[in-house]
């Protein structure tokens, strides 16, 4: 995905938005996660986005899956993300 500010611009609110997931999963190249980083340093208001995505996935995987859990279906997964990037840092 091409970052609004371009190959060597600044990361901008949005673009953490719909990256935090791959950030968290460690499925940036480098040279993004550099960028991404120095965007939270300087932004509080992402930084507290992924640090709380980053909490509610390490508490949704401390309680397991349950016994018998489907998949979510991918139109849930697409609401879900899009949900994330619509109530996402206002940075």
């Amino acid at each position: 995905m091409p970052l609004r500010g371009g190959p060597s611009g600044p990361v901008e609110c949005q673009d953490v938005v719909e990256l935090a997931t791959d950030l968290l999963e460690g499925d940036l190249d480098g040279a993004t996660v550099v960028r991404v980083d120095d965007h939270l340093l300087s932004c509080a208001g992402c930084a507290e986005y992924v640090d709380q995505m980053r909490r509610t996935a390490d508490a949704l995987h401390a309680l397991g899956r349950p016994e018998h859990a489907e998949p979510l279906g991918t139109d849930l997964r697409h609401r879900l993300m899009d949900a994330y990037r619509r109530y996402g840092p206002r940075g």
